[in-house]
Formats: C-alpha cells, structure tokens, sequence
C-alpha cells in the first residue's frame, strides 16, 4: 500500500515557512508588484500565503484528500517522490536539480520535458489546481551566484511552462537560494538533495467547489 504522508523533514519545512516574516525568503525576486488597484493574482502572493489557500471546507475536506492521495498515487507510480502538506490537501513533488539541469547550467538539459509534462496537466483552464514551483540551491558560491541561478532556472521552467500548458494564469513561481535546506550543507550527498524543484499541486476553487467531481478527475491508474 502507497502511503503519502508529511514526512518530519517537511514538516520542518513547513514551520520554517510558516516562521519566516521576511518575504525575501519566498524568492521576492520571483515576484511582481502590483499597483494597489490592480486585481491579485497568485504570483502576487508569498508561497506560505499560497500553500495556505484557499481553504477546504470541512464537510468536504474528507472527499478532497482522497482525491489527492489518488493523485499523488498516481504520480508516485511515475517514480516520483511525493509527499504531502495541509494534512493531505496538498501535493508536493520533489525533483533533483541535477535531473533538470546540468552543473551551473541554466537551460534544461534533454530529457527535462519528460519530467516537467505531467505538471501540464494540472494547468488547464478550469484553474481546478495552483501549480507552484520553489527552485532551490545549496550554499555553495557567493549569495548573488546562488539567487542569479535559482532565478535563472525557475525562467527556464516557467517558459516551458508557457510553451506547453495551456494556460499559466494558476502558475506561480518561486526563485529560493539557499533559504530553505532540507539538510545541512556539509555533504555532497546533502548539497545534491538541497539542490532540487519543488511541484506544489494545490487544489483550487472551482475544484474544491465541484466535490461531485474529485473521482472524474483523478489520473488513470499508469
């Protein structure tokens, strides 16, 4: 049996964000600033406020988790790493940088479309799921190294993105340096796990709206 469960270093991710009260943690430099009259897009918001809305019902959160767990069943089978957040409303698919890119590179090297297309998926214009990217580094070369390649990486992912989505308006992206961790830099094996995309599946109103629904829209059994 596949079991998709917040595992205790995410869950010391998730305090880590949640913690955080400077926005450039969230990769500000992925982020566009809005006129106070203009409406509010998720690319306006930090990746917590994202990953922290909008809210589930509770007579319907029992119905949208399984969804969810289908979901990522369905991801895991694709040799994914999947893990969850918000109690199992949200996915989180973690992919090495060295899959992606090669060392120090910024455009993605052949065979990254193959690992980014099952995200497509999700950005259609129904906008049933925010797709939110968080590119990480380690803590290898000078602070203006690191932010100028995760920023330069997460545009080379979001520009795939455009070209093969058909729609990117539930897109938001996130350039994090070295903020984030997910172990002590003081390995290779710990810098190369620090180095990765990080996939936020999280469901989205007209989803959470159209419980009726979850079961149509679950992946098919790979």
């Amino acid at each position: 049996m596949i079991h998709l469960s917040l595992s205790p270093r995410r869950t010391f991710a998730v305090l880590f964000v949640a913690l955080l009260s400077v926005s450039a943690a969230f990769g500000v430099s992925a982020q566009k600033k809005k006129s106070e009259d203009a409406p509010v897009t998720i690319a306006d918001l930090s990746l917590r406020d994202n990953l922290l809305s909008p809210t589930v019902p509770s007579k319907q959160r029992a119905s949208l988790v399984e969804h969810m767990k289908r979901e990522g069943q369905g991801l895991y089978r694709l040799k994914y790493t999947v893990e969850t957040e918000r109690q199992g409303e949200v996915l989180v698919i973690t992919i090495p940088a060295v899959s992606l890119f090669l060392p120090n590179e910024t455009e993605l090297r052949v065979g990254a479309s193959d690992l980014l297309a099952p995200f497509a998926d999700y950005l259609s214009s129904s906008g049933r799921y925010k797709v939110l990217l968080a590119m990480h580094s380690d803590n290898i070369g000078s602070d203006a190294y690191r932010q100028s390649l995760t920023d330069a990486r997460i545009a080379s992912i979001v520009d795939w993105f455009k070209e093969n989505a058909d729609s990117t308006d539930n897109l938001a992206a996130y350039a994090m340096s070295d903020s984030q961790p997910l172990f002590p830099n003081n390995s290779m094996a710990n810098r190369a796990a620090n180095r990765r995309l990080e996939i936020f599946i999280v469901p989205d109103t007209p989803l959470i709206s159209t419980p009726v629904a979850y079961t149509q829209l679950t992946r098919p059994a790979q």
